[in-house]
C-alpha cells in the first residue's frame, strides 16, 4: 500500500508538471497569435465562395461567422508523411473559456488524403478545448470538432444553461477532460463510430472518455441512425430533445 501510494503521488506530480508546462506554452503561443492577428486578416479577406461554404455546406449563419471570426487562407502548404502540396483552407480560431485564442484550426479545402483534412496553424503539441460561446456552465455538451460544436450552438436549440464545447478526438487527452471538472453533467455527442467497438478490441471511445470524466457525471447522446449530429441538425433533427434523452454510459451495451 505504501508503494502504491508513492507511485500515485509521483504520477500526480508528473501530471501536474506536464499540465503546467503545457499551460505555459499555450500562454506564450496565445500572445504570439494575438500579436500576429492572422485569424482576423483571414476573416476580413474571406471570399464569397468561402462564406457560402460556411453558410450553405456547414449551416453557419453570417452573424456566427463574424462573431467567431471564421475565415479563409489561400495557398496553405499541406504536409503529410508522403508529400506536400498547396491548397486553400478554412480557418477557425480556437478560443478557450475566457475567449482567449489558443490556436487556429485549418479545414483543408481539397485534401489528397482524409488525414489531411484538419491542421493547426501553430504547432502547440497539445490538444485544445474549443468554446465557441466561451464561458462555463454546469451542463456541458461535448462534440467532435470545432465545426460540429458551432453547429450545436447555432442550431442545437439547447436551453441557455447548456454550453457546447468541441474536442479534437473521440478520446481526448486527460488534460482536456480534466478541464471539465467544474461541470455537474457532461453530455457526450460524438460521431457514430465512437459508440461501437474499435477493430478487434472491446474498446468503445465514448466509454473510455466517460471513464476519464467520471461515469456518474456523463450521459451519452445517441446519434440518429448512424448520422453525424451536425448533418442531422441541418436536416431539422431535434438535437435538444436527443440531449434530454441521453442515457447513462453503462446502458450502451444493455
Amino acid at each position: 500500500q505504501e508503494e502504491r501510494a508513492e507511485f500515485q503521488r509521483k504520477a500526480a506530480q508528473m501530471e501536474a508538471e506536464y499540465n503546467a508546462k503545457i499551460a505555459e506554452k499555450l500562454e506564450s503561443l496565445s500572445q504570439l497569435i494575438t500579436a500576429q492577428q492572422v485569424w482576423k486578416r483571414c476573416h476580413d479577406e474571406t471570399p464569397e465562395h468561402a462564406k457560402k461554404y460556411y453558410s450553405e455546406r456547414r449551416g453557419i449563419p453570417q452573424e456566427w461567422q463574424d462573431f467567431l471570426f471564421l475565415g479563409y487562407m489561400p495557398n496553405y502548404t499541406v504536409r503529410n508523411h508522403l508529400t506536400s502540396y498547396k491548397d486553400n483552407a478554412y480557418t477557425i480560431p480556437l478560443y478557450n473559456f475566457e475567449g482567449v485564442i489558443e490556436n487556429i484550426t485549418l479545414r483543408i479545402e481539397n485534401p489528397i488524403d482524409s488525414n489531411d483534412r484538419y491542421r493547426r496553424l501553430y504547432k502547440s503539441h497539445a490538444q485544445h478545448l474549443y468554446a465557441p460561446r466561451m464561458g462555463k456552465s454546469n451542463k456541458v455538451v461535448l462534440m467532435e470538432g470545432e465545426l460540429k460544436a458551432i453547429t450545436g450552438e447555432a442550431y442545437g436549440g439547447l436551453p441557455s444553461d447548456f454550453v457546447v464545447y468541441g474536442v479534437q478526438s473521440k478520446m481526448p487527452e486527460k488534460r482536456i477532460l480534466k478541464m471539465l471538472d467544474f461541470a455537474e453533467v457532461v453530455y457526450i455527442a460524438f460521431d457514430p463510430d465512437a459508440y461501437v467497438p474499435e477493430g478487434n478490441t472491446n474498446r468503445i471511445a465514448v466509454i473510455e472518455t466517460a471513464k476519464q470524466i467520471g461515469m456518474e457525471r456523463v450521459r451519452l447522446v445517441i446519434p440518429p441512425n448512424g448520422v453525424k449530429f451536425d448533418d442531422a441538425m441541418l436536416q431539422g433533427y431535434n438535437f435538444s430533445n436527443a440531449v434530454q434523452m441521453a442515457i447513462k454510459p453503462e446502458r450502451i451495451n444493455a
